[in-house]
């Protein structure tokens, strides 16, 4: 028997008739069999009334389908958005719906998703593949040549996905296709009733159809409204004799809402299945209702709700909000109201936080006849002939006006447990200079370390980047890649511990040269009285695939990332094998086929390689002479996945994608997993692993299931088939931190899959484009959330790296993944310019052995910069405390409003790269020092301080040194909020005291500007 005509029992998720005959005969059939039903149901057939094509796919994004006389459904790239008028149906409830369409093509569809659309939209009249005037597309409910008559999916910047397959409350059903043929082919899928009834009680407008299977290559199409053969419902119903209840306990509060924002809450009563919100201003006399994305469907009669109501109000300004109940036909109960005012709270809190000028130069810093000594912040790219990068925003002054060096001294600001770095470069005036040597001082509890710079090729010349363990004697043109080089540079690091004081510390710095001639450059540390965590609150995790043949090697690695408050995270499986046999530093090697020698029902297996591996490494041992001593790591991929503890095709049931079925005839594969996890948790339980972290991650592309990127339903049905053994296998806990993790490139495809399953999610570029919804799947479930992407060019600013932690936690990530970072081999020291290799390589294997040579890169810096910042954030965020609003207006202001996304033609679902544009570091310097002053209650010494006495302004200048003449050349403006030269300063204010030299002991001075009293 061919599979027309009859339902796969691969696909056998419903109950479903199967006809051969027209759809009609089986509406008669239909009716024939409610004969028993009661006298008032009625069966209705509703044609439908607007239709489109929604397509997902690089340049066709903006593309409308509404007068095409065949639709297309394939995968996440085309989807259908249907309308059907059921306005007959109000007042009644729908008990039963199917909708047919009939085929286009022999590309037949076997399964897909159903689900109701949550904002309103246009079909639009485009006739093939281009844009049309008022019509849907991905992009716009309504689209148009005019910009500002374009009207969003919800919120702006939302897309499609935004409001359906169960985000923005969307509801939704996965459906079996039941086959037909009326001497043409159709489909038949019954669909849940209350999807038809979001519509019918005006909650919704239409059903979106998503297709199941991953196979991109066919175009499954229907016939739409255009066509003689047009899709229709077939719904039964019955009067509604429901009425709902009252809302009760209906309150209103801006307390912890963002900015413009308000939070309503009630508990829901009897008989609800949807609400209707109106809201107006006060004094308005205008009533509006609230957008359906932002009101969810009615919880059970008792339980609370709440609905925050986002992007409609006023900040400061009083609504009054009236809530009604809905029936499924549409029906009201009594209305209730509440006032309140929407949330005014400052936008950037601490925007008027005084701020050090970056760019104020002391001298013109350390030089003789032959050598120049400057530095720059360690985000910078100094190019070997003393240049910087074009795409950064400074000039040559920088190099003695920055927010690290000042021409005079290097200053530093950084909190306990925190890492201070700067670039210090060694400029040969003429002719090279080498026997350079630098040496820093010791200073109790802090633990300092210095890195020579490398210089690699790339495809836009040299640029810095490997750091090497510092050796003296040093030259100015040292580095064997750079044919002509003018700079040396030296990467120093302090590491703060947190048992040092708060206050000014003092550093030596010195630098030598071959003739004798020392320069002592004085280093100012002020060290805030507060402490970064420890354990990070923000995840550096660096992926790569495949273990080195070392375990001395693999140390290193980890030894190295530490010092860039990271990790490196290694996965040892692929499909065909789990590796398990690096060589032990003492002689001999891990016992790979002992590991994985594991058969059907196993409660263990042999652990010992395992523990005599990495039982540092989980219980923090191995770090003790490095930054945050102790430690552990705080991420680990362990090795269950699909094929371990149990290969998975001896026991897979072919014939059906559905993981939940596909293991049924063999109960011990699923034992087995959960044995081993359970196994692993009492293993790490008797070890104390309590500090680590764990991943269960699922990481394979192969058939039937992609588990990495899924778009497939089935996809991600396996993955939530394998949350539940992972369930199971960790019920008894004992404390160990181990996560569900999964990958995820299209989070708005979801479909419900997951929801509540996940501990770990790390999103790829969809985190950007979809970041509202992300952060609500985040906060609803409890899911801890992580970007994903790929480091930029070695060629491009690494402002970048320092903005991606930034304004991935701006938008809800606790931590970024940058992806297959790991590379080994030599040619990587002078550099690797094609492809995305170069861009991937932050840590360099130069060799694999007992003895390893490994090196971390500057991009790596930029990171861990861009990662202690965003600590400071979330510190500031617990003392004043921020909402998400604030936060990301404070990094918006840092970075800018204007950042892509690019991405590499090759990994498009994973290699987003985020690029920034027109950065310094001066505006992240200026968000820390912000950030702090939050932190410290706004009495963070060291800025410059402003208040008035009588009628004069009186200026405090800190960090201003003993016995030099200064003089004024930038005051701070209060009327501005901004700095000024002397000469463009308000013209009726008189500067005075424009030179003083400093009385021994002192370091500050004041400066005294006239001001017209009253002012």
């Amino acid at each position: 028997m061919t599979r027309r005509g009859k339902l796969s029992a691969a696909y056998a998720m419903k109950t479903a008739f199967i006809r051969k005959a027209s759809p009609y005969v089986a509406l008669a059939a239909w009716l024939a069999a409610c004969g028993a039903c009661v006298a008032q149901a009625l069966v209705s057939t509703n044609f439908v009334t607007a239709d489109n094509s929604i397509i997902d796919v690089d340049g066709e994004r903006d593309y409308n389908m509404g007068a095409v006389s065949s639709i297309r459904l394939k995968t996440f790239q085309h989807h259908v958005v249907l309308k059907f008028d059921t306005s007959a149906l109000s007042n009644r409830v729908v008990t039963g719906a199917s909708l047919y369409a009939y085929e286009d093509n022999a590309d037949e569809l076997e399964h897909i998703t159903v689900s109701t659309i949550q904002a309103d939209w246009n079909e639009g009249t485009s006739g093939g593949f281009a844009t049309s005037e008022g019509g849907s597309c991905l992009h716009y409910a309504a689209w148009s040549a005019t910009e500002s008559n374009r009207v969003a999916w919800a919120w702006p910047g939302s897309r499609f996905p935004d409001v359906a397959y169960g985000n923005a409350y969307a509801r939704l059903d996965t459906c079996a296709t039941v086959f037909g043929n009326d001497g043409n082919t159709y489909y038949r899928w019954d669909v849940d009733p209350d999807l038809v009834a979001a519509s019918v009680a005006g909650a919704a407008y239409g059903l979106a159809l998503f297709e199941s299977s991953r196979e991109v290559g066919l175009n499954r199409t229907i016939h739409s409204r255009e066509h003689a053969r047009k899709p229709f419902l077939v719904i039964s119903s019955e009067p509604d004799t429901s009425t709902p209840g009252s809302i009760t306990n209906l309150t209103g509060s801006a307390d912890d809402a963002d900015r413009g924002q308000v939070r309503l809450a009630w508990t829901a009563p009897e008989q609800a299945f949807a609400y209707r919100i109106v809201f107006s201003a006060q004094g308005s006399g205008l009533t509006n209702e609230l957008p359906r994305y932002l009101i969810p469907y009615a919880a059970a009669a008792g339980a609370p709700e709440t609905v925050l109501v986002d992007d409609v109000l006023v900040p400061g300004t009083t609504y009054t909000f009236a809530v009604r109940a809905l029936s499924r036909g549409g029906k009201a109960g009594a209305e209730a109201t509440v006032e309140v005012a929407a949330s005014s709270i400052e936008r950037s809190p601490g925007r008027n936080v005084r701020v050090p000028d970056p760019t104020a130069s002391v001298s013109n810093g350390y030089a003789d006849a032959s050598l120049a000594v400057w530095a720059v912040p360690e985000t910078q790219k100094v190019l070997p002939d003393g240049t910087f990068l074009a795409d950064d925003a400074v000039t040559p002054a920088w190099k003695t006006g920055n927010p690290v060096f000042d021409g005079h001294s290097v200053r530093l600001y950084a909190a306990r447990n925190e890492v201070a770095a700067f670039l210090l470069c060694l400029e040969a005036v003429g002719a090279p200079v080498s026997g350079l040597c630098v040496t820093l001082g010791e200073h109790t509890h802090l633990v300092s370390s210095l890195w020579r710079v490398g210089y690699i090729h790339t495809a836009e010349g040299l640029m810095p980047e490997l750091c090497y363990p510092y050796s003296a004697p040093l030259a100015t043109d040292m580095d064997e890649n750079a044919a002509t080089q003018t700079v040396q540079q030296v990467l120093v690091e302090c590491f703060i511990a947190p048992e040092t004081a708060a206050g000014a510390h003092s550093l030596s710095l010195s630098v030598t040269n071959g003739t004798g001639v020392s320069f002592a450059v004085p280093v100012d540390l002020y060290v805030w009285d507060f402490a970064l965590p420890a354990v990070p609150g923000f995840v550096l995790e660096m992926n790569d695939y495949g273990y080195p043949n070392y375990l001395a090697t693999y140390n290193a690695l980890q030894r190295l990332a530490r010092h860039d408050r990271a990790h490196v995270n290694l996965l040892s499986y692929t499909t065909s094998r789990t590796r398990m046999d690096m060589y032990f530093p003492a002689g001999g090697q891990m016992n790979e086929t002992a590991y994985n020698a594991i058969g059907p029902g196993d409660t263990t297996t042999t652990w010992t390689d395992f523990v005599t591996a990495f039982d540092d490494l989980f219980s923090g041992a191995l770090y003790d002479a490095d930054p945050w001593p102790g430690v552990p790591v705080r991420g680990f991929y362990l090795t269950f996945h699909e094929s371990w503890p149990l290969a998975y095709e001896p026991y897979y049931e072919p014939g059906g994608p559905d993981a939940a079925t596909a293991f049924t005839n063999h109960p011990e594969y699923a034992q087995t997993f959960v044995n081993l996890l359970s196994n692993f948790v009492w293993l790490a339980e008797s070890r104390s692993w309590t500090g680590a972290s764990f991943q269960v991650y699922f990481n394979n592309k192969q058939h039937p299931w992609d588990f990495d990127e899924p778009y497939d339903f089935w996809d991600f049905r396996a993955l939530a088939y394998y949350a539940g053994l992972f369930e199971l296998g960790t019920a008894r806990n004992g404390g160990i931190d181990i996560r569900y993790r999964v990958d995820i490139s299209r989070p708005e495809y979801h479909r419900n899959q997951l929801d509540g399953l996940v501990d770990l999610a790390v999103v790829g570029r969809s985190f950007f484009t979809y970041h509202r919804l992300v952060r609500y799947l985040a906060e609803r479930d409890g899911t801890e959330v992580w970007n994903y992407g790929t480091a930029n060019d070695v060629y491009k600013s690494n402002h970048n790296e320092e903005a991606w932690p930034l304004l991935s936690y701006a938008f809800g990530a606790r931590g970024i993944l940058p992806w297959s970072t790991v590379k080994i081999g030599t040619e990587y020291l002078a550099g690797v310019p094609t492809g995305d290799l170069q861009k991937r390589a932050l840590y360099i294997v130069a060799s694999d052995s007992n003895s390893p040579e490994v090196y971390s890169t500057l991009r790596m810096k930029a990171f861990r910069r861009g990662a202690q910042d965003v600590e400071y954030l979330a510190l500031a965020g617990s003392h004043v405390p921020l909402t998400g609003g604030q936060v990301r207006r404070m990094i918006v202001d840092a970075i800018g409003a204007h950042a892509t996304v690019s991405v590499s033609d090759e990994y498009v679902e994973d290699a987003g790269t985020l690029e920034f544009e027109g950065l310094s570091e001066a505006p992240f310097f200026a968000l820390r020092q912000r950030a702090a002053r939050l932190i410290l209650g706004q009495a963070a010494p060291f800025v410059p301080d402003a208040r008035v006495v009588s009628d004069e302004l009186l200026l405090t200048c800190d960090n201003l040194y003993t016995g030099t003449s200064c003089t004024l050349e930038r005051c701070f403006d209060l009327k501005s909020n901004d700095w000024h030269s002397v000469t463009s300063f308000p013209a009726e204010a008189h500067v005075t005291n424009l030179v003083q030299t400093l009385p021994a002991g002192a370091d500050q001075a004041y400066f005294r500007f006239q001001q017209p009293t009253g002012d």
